[in-house]
């Protein structure tokens, strides 16, 4: 089945039916509810544009919890954290089963409980807590969300997690991410072989580039567990959530690449992202 969606990540300023709204009007059916401002209206307006052909997919931070922001934590020793970041992936689960999605993502822990205004920009030289630790609790969590998951119709996938080179240069091979390339089958021992993975590919190069790895076989030893891939470009450094072209690393080898996937790429218009959409359907699907 051919599933292009479009994050609307790079929307975060709006109300998320409004960018819905514009992405139904240049022709992006499939969308991506990854940011955007929630209103008590905003899953009403969802499900009158899912009777318009719209098909939505939910991603880690959506719906976008009331009052002040966290950064979702699934295997934080913090109990308050620990118990935010559960109470959205259950929200969100019951959106994605009311939008009639089968699918929904959340990003692997970290060591740290970074602030929000850490993301993106490195996160403060700190001690971490102990990474087995940080692992079990995780999948203890996402042992149950699963289950409750499963219930309601809905696959409870784990993102990879990027290392930038500015954290690199800040932990070292003892750094706060867990998931990131060196560490694939760190779940294995409490959650088994049966798991989805989101493979953000735009992670996965920034990550593989710290780690002095071949994204290549990070890739290849989790083909059997990706069942929804993240596209956009950056310089190998930071995620920068950039447009792409023929050049990117990924398209090297397509047929690694499988349905679903998303365009997460951000600063540009609805109508451009259309021409993006269709462009990856062109490289994905065209004989």
């Amino acid at each position: 089945m051919e599933e292009v969606y479009v994050s609307t990540g790079g929307f975060g300023q709006f109300l998320v039916e409004n960018t819905a709204r514009n992405f139904n009007e240049v022709g992006i059916k499939n969308i991506e509810l990854s940011g955007g401002i929630i209103s008590p209206k905003t899953l009403s307006c969802l499900k009158k544009l899912r009777k318009e052909n719209c098909k939505f997919i939910l991603h880690n931070y959506f719906p976008k919890p009331m009052g002040e922001d966290f950064v979702l934590n699934l295997g934080s020793s913090n109990q308050i954290i620990k118990s935010q970041s559960r109470e959205l992936i259950l929200n969100a689960l019951r959106w994605s089963s009311e939008l009639h999605s089968k699918l929904y993502a959340i990003h692997a822990p970290f060591r740290l409980d970074p602030c929000v205004s850490d993301l993106g920009k490195g996160f403060p030289s700190t001690g971490l807590q102990n990474l087995n630790e940080t692992v079990k609790i995780f999948c203890n969590e996402y042992n149950e969300l699963r289950v409750i998951g499963k219930k309601l119709g809905v696959e409870l996938a784990i993102e990879n997690n990027v290392l930038s080179a500015i954290d690199f240069d800040t932990f070292g091979r003892e750094h706060p991410f867990i998931f990131t390339g060196q560490d694939c089958d760190i779940f294995s021992k409490y959650i088994g072989q049966d798991y989805s993975v989101l493979a953000d590919l735009a992670h996965l190069k920034v990550s593989a580039n710290s780690l002095q790895m071949n994204p290549w076989h990070i890739l290849s030893a989790l083909k059997n567990k990706i069942s929804w891939f993240h596209l956009s470009e950056n310089d190998g450094l930071t995620d920068t959530n950039t447009s792409f072209n023929d050049s990117a690393w990924f398209w090297k080898s397509p047929d690694l690449i499988s349905s679903p996937v998303t365009i997460e790429v951000y600063n540009e218009s609805a109508f451009s992202l259309k021409k993006i959409q269709n462009y990856v359907k062109e490289k994905l699907y065209s004989e």
